[in-house]
Order: C-alpha cells, then structure tokens, then sequence
C-alpha cells in the first residue's frame, strides 16, 4: 500500500489484527497523531476481543506492508503459539499500567493503540510460515 493509505479506520468495526512489515505508519485518535509504528509493530487486536468499534486510524506514512489476521486465525495463532499469546498480553499490561499511571497524574489518556505501539520493540511478532511481500 502507498503512502497515505488509511489501514484501519477510528469508529469502524474491526474484523482483522495487523502487523506491519516493511513499512511505517501513524496512528491518529480524534485527528491527533498518538503513536508512530514500525516495520514489525502490531495494531488492531483489541477489536477481536472486543466489539467496541477502533478507537484510532493507522495510515501508511511510506510504502508498506501488512500482515492481517482475521479474527479465526488470530485466535488460532494465539492458540498456537505462547510466545505470540504472551507478547500480546504483555503489550496490553504495559497499555493499561501506563493509562492508569497517566489518569492518576491528570494527564490525557493515550489512545489504546498508543502504549502497545510504544512497547513494540519489545514485543515485536515474528509470525512463522507467514512470507512478507514486497510494498506496492
């Protein structure tokens, strides 16, 4: 996908669970930008344990790739997989503790995107058996 590509959209349903290959995006909430991502950071998985509708837009900001899962197969792999299992609910805790660090002080809470984007790098997802494409 180009630049400028809308990947998921604030409000809408969410069906899918990405991880960004190659690439880079940002994440908006309410039109400011919360977060920046990187090849290897994931996105969207609180829409398949929740049906709240997205609370962020993530939007190429180069050309990029994405890997998505829909909701069957992100629950298999999750299923599947205890490091991928662990990854994930590591990266929402770090969310939730820094949300809850933020109300405490006062601060505006970050989009729910926000932290897990933050802690990517530690909690990047190598999906085996997965090929990534090139970006168009």
């Amino acid at each position: 996908m180009g630049r400028g590509h809308d990947i998921l959209h604030e409000g809408d349903a969410g069906e899918e669970f990405f991880v960004l290959a190659p690439g880079d995006a940002i994440v908006r909430r309410g039109g400011d930008v919360v977060a920046t991502l990187d090849a290897g950071a994931y996105f969207g998985e609180l829409a398949l344990f929740d049906p709240a509708p997205r609370n962020a837009t993530g939007t190429a900001t180069s050309p990029a790739t994405t890997i998505g899962l829909s909701r069957d197969a992100f629950r298999q792999v999750l299923g599947d997989s205890l490091a991928i299992r662990e990854a994930l609910l590591r990266g929402m805790a770090r969310r939730l503790h820094e949300v809850d660090g933020k109300e405490r002080r006062g601060k505006r809470c970050p989009s729910v995107t926000t932290t897990l984007a933050n802690s990517a790098p530690r909690a990047r997802i190598g999906l085996p058996g997965v090929a990534r494409t090139p970006p168009l």
